[in-house]
């Protein structure tokens, strides 16, 4: 009998039903409803040239993302990398040169306990092959985005990533961005306009989540 198991059973990390004996990270219904869902992706934006994601940002989705992201379920990041994996995989022919992430504040990080897209862009590294690096800075805390219009966000990030690299490191690179969530772009529009200021060629954002566009 696994002791560990009884005392604290696995759960799915979208419906948080307790998981069978057969059944890993999700289960049997969820993994169902993955199946039928189209991935979303984003074929170009404002200085980035391509964002994909295996997962989107609704309901069990988006409450799991924020489990992870303000709950401390930390554990949640290997079974979302392994997706951004395979979708990077489907989409892209050939590795990035570079992995980064979308910077967090650090006050914010602290509050949190750990950055949240760099965990991420660490087990995506891994399944890659590629260790990630801190390219980016966040240069202020920015007002939370939540509620914001598309123009609202843009003028709320502009000004505020930095670059902290080596800019003869990323000249002429594919780098690939990582973050938890894609809504309307601004953040990763201004994460990919000062990389490809510093000499990226191209720049394609990889994120756990993605809000499909309404039509």
């Amino acid at each position: 009998m696994n002791i560990k198991r009884l005392l604290f059973p696995p759960k799915c990390v979208f419906c948080s039903r307790i998981l069978t004996d057969d059944e890993q990270h999700i289960c049997t219904s969820c993994a169902e409803d993955l199946r039928k869902q189209k991935p979303p992706s984003r074929r170009s934006g404002a200085f980035f040239d391509a964002a994909y994601s295996f997962l989107t940002y609704s309901g069990t989705v988006r409450r799991a993302i924020h489990r992870y992201k303000y709950y401390g379920k930390i554990h949640y990041a290997d079974y979302f990398a392994s997706l951004m994996a395979i979708r990077y995989g489907r989409e892209e022919k050939t590795l990035p040169d570079i992995i980064t992430a979308v910077p967090s504040h650090r006050r914010k990080a602290a509050k949190r306990g750990f950055d949240h897209s760099f965990l991420l862009a660490q087990k995506v590294g891994e399944r890659l092959g590629i260790e990630p690096s801190r390219l980016l800075k966040k240069l202020e805390a920015t007002p939370a985005m939540y509620g914001l219009k598309a123009e609202q966000r843009r003028a709320n990030i502009r000004g505020s990533i930095g670059f902290m690299g080596d800019a003869e490191q990323i000249k002429g690179k594919h780098i690939l961005l990582i973050d938890d969530i894609f809504t309307t772009g601004s953040t990763a529009a201004e994460c990919a306009r000062v990389l490809k200021n510093f000499g990226a060629k191209r720049v394609t954002v990889l994120v756990a989540a993605m809000t499909v566009k309404k039509k």
